[in-house]
């Protein structure tokens, strides 16, 4: 060992020269070009990110830690971005907050790698925030390019022509006929909120014309082929039916800038997909529009007058006509998610995102939880496939087993466990929860699933009258306390063990998988059997990834509180070290006064030893 110390001297005095010529080099550069400019991205803080986000319509966010490299590298790119969309009509205003150093930002916006980009639209309310994706680069054009092609979402159909290209580019797509000189504001700022449906409008005398020329594509009835991936450069497949075609080439809806082209070609009831770009097969999920003629037009269609708002989509109705306001941005939001996806859509890894995002407060997720191989669940998927055409708009309906990762995602949101299906459930996203506590606000049907069952839960909640729940393990009683260990709190006695009891509370919210919170562990255990004897303070703890607590905002793991005797309603967030003399130091300035050495007589305390039994009690 004695050889190694004159290496490890000599390593530390070449870092510290490094950090010397570092901070010179700073100097010189500093003192030449005068110093360096001030940021075109505004800094911001939980004080005023709300506020900055909801005052301006279209708000890029850059998520960074100072500490990482790659976020440092991030940093120019981000500002030249910020200058240029300054320019944009309107204007895009580029910020940055260190999601680290303020962790709870971070959190709640699911940050959890540096740097993220997220894009916020029209405000936190709209529930429109989009997320950057790092494969097309972090180079100040690819920003600019991203935000664009959220911001600049309606296009002006020139002629016939034009409209014809234009319907083949994407499976969802909402159309405006509009008189000259119609305000289209809230088309437009719609159009913003969506990020896989694609806006075209059009104005005046061109709007009759193309109403027309539309009918041919009113007559078609078309589907969304799923082509899938192939090893080979070429794939044939079946088509849905016979006499379909399919005018455009396939693409990859979740990597719509993907580089790799293919073509496809239909021979009878055959589809033959082929990549052209490349003598190989491929690896990304690829669909493909096909259509063929139907008989009749929908019974609306042969009295549609300009203004008319149309929706095109491969599932259900086909095309919807929108009757609502079209000055009111919010209804034209509702009349597209309630058809962005099929009526009754499987929960899947790809549409995952598309249902979180589409719902809101009034538009909620109506979820049936089964095991689609267990004959005995069948008769609930029959009920609520019975109940959801009544349902369009009310709500979003979606089926999904319990076994999968992106299954499990779901029934961990929900509270709903395996062995209790099939179970349905409503839930709407809690902003003020995160992925790994109280995620959403959550509703039960109890009793028969049935059609009316279900139909009579949701028009409850649209009536509010409907009671969310809450995730509880049972209640630990008194008498089930483990004497001298952390009192177990869950979410059904937090209220009896917390907020109504007369002594003071310091508690630990945790997660089992939390590796800071099995850190924490013998020194809470140590803590809780230290002062087992003052009867004025409970030391206690609640798995926060099972019991939830209405109005209780859990940002990280683990999160330490104190609740005062005398004050429940104040409690005092723990920020200090995690040791039991500083837990002690704590509670002698907060908590009642407490003799922190025990009576005598009083047995196995004062060491602040862990029984076996204790040392082998998981959190």
């Amino acid at each position: 060992s004695a050889r190694l110390v004159p290496v490890a001297a000599m390593l530390l005095r070449w870092a510290v020269i490094s950090f010397e010529l570092y901070l010179v080099a700073g100097w010189i550069f500093d003192g030449y070009f005068g110093g360096v400019s001030k940021s075109s991205s505004e800094e911001l803080t939980p004080s005023n990110f709300d506020d900055t986000v909801n005052k301006n319509q279209v708000v890029a966010m850059l998520f960074y830690a100072s500490w990482c490299f790659y976020s440092q590298q991030m940093m120019p790119a981000w500002d030249a971005a910020a200058e240029k969309l300054a320019l944009h009509d309107p204007p895009v205003k580029l910020a940055k907050i260190d999601a680290h150093r303020h962790s709870s930002i971070g959190e709640r916006f699911g940050v959890d790698a540096y740097p993220t980009m997220k894009l916020f639209v029209d405000g936190l309310d709209s529930g429109s925030v989009f997320e950057y994706d790092s494969d097309l680069g972090r180079s100040w054009p690819a920003i600019v390019k991203w935000v664009n092609k959220h911001v600049d979402r309606d296009h002006a159909i020139k002629d016939e022509g034009d409209l014809d290209t234009f319907l083949h580019q994407s499976s969802l797509v909402v159309l405006g006929f509009f008189p000259a000189g119609f305000d289209k504001s809230a088309v437009v700022k719609s159009a913003r909120h969506f990020d896989n449906v694609l806006f075209a409008e059009s104005e005046g005398e061109l709007s009759e014309r193309l109403l027309k020329h539309f009918e041919k594509f009113a007559r078609l009835d078309c589907d969304i082929v799923d082509v899938g991936t192939s090893q080979e450069v070429k794939k044939d497949l079946s088509l849905p039916r016979s006499g379909m075609s399919c005018a455009n080439t396939p693409h990859n809806p979740q990597k719509a800038d993907w580089p790799d082209t293919f073509s496809a070609v239909v021979a009878g009831n055959t589809l033959t997909v082929e990549r052209v770009d490349a003598s190989a097969g491929w690896g990304q999920d690829l669909e493909l529009r096909c259509c063929g003629d139907k008989a009749e037009l929908p019974e609306w269609y042969s009295g549609i007058k300009v203004p008319a708002l149309m929706m095109m989509m491969p599932h259900d109705e086909k095309l919807a006509l929108y009757t609502g306001d079209l000055h009111d941005p919010a209804k034209i939001d509702e009349f597209i998610r309630a058809r962005q996806l099929p009526t009754v859509t499987e929960f899947t890894p790809q549409n995952s995102d598309t249902i979180f995002h589409a719902s809101h407060k009034n538009l909620p997720i109506l979820a049936l939880i089964r095991n689609p191989r267990d004959a005995s669940h069948r008769a609930a998927e029959d009920a609520l496939r019975a109940a959801a055409t009544e349902l369009r708009g009310k709500c979003i309906i979606t089926v999904s087993g319990a076994t999968e990762n992106h299954q499990k995602r779901l029934t961990e949101m929900l509270g709903v466990e395996e062995e209790h299906l099939p179970a349905v459930r409503m839930m709407t996203i809690n902003p003020d929860g995160h992925q790994q506590y109280h995620a959403a606000h959550k509703y039960k049907l109890t009793g028969q699933i049935t059609s009316q069952t279900i139909q009579r839960m949701v028009t409850a909640y649209h009536s509010n009258t409907l009671k969310p729940y809450l995730r509880s393990e049972p209640v630990v009683s008194p008498e089930e306390q483990f004497p001298g260990s952390p009192w177990v709190v869950v979410g059904e006695s937090f209220q009896s063990d917390v907020k109504e009891s007369t002594v003071d509370v310091l508690i630990d919210f945790f997660a089992p998988w939390c590796g800071h919170c099995r850190k924490l562990e013998p020194a809470w255990k140590t803590l809780a059997r230290k002062l087992a004897h003052v009867k004025t303070l409970r030391i206690a703890k609640l798995d926060a990834t099972r019991n939830e607590i209405p109005g209780l905002h859990i940002r990280g793991f683990p999160t330490i509180m104190f609740y005062p005797a005398k004050a429940k309603e104040q409690p005092i967030d723990y920020q200090g070290d995690r040791s039991v003399d500083s837990f002690v130091t704590f509670l002698k300035k907060h908590a009642q006064p407490f003799d922190e050495t025990p009576p005598p007589g009083f047995k196995g305390v004062s060491s602040g030893l862990l029984t076996d039994d204790e040392e082998h009690d998981e959190m």
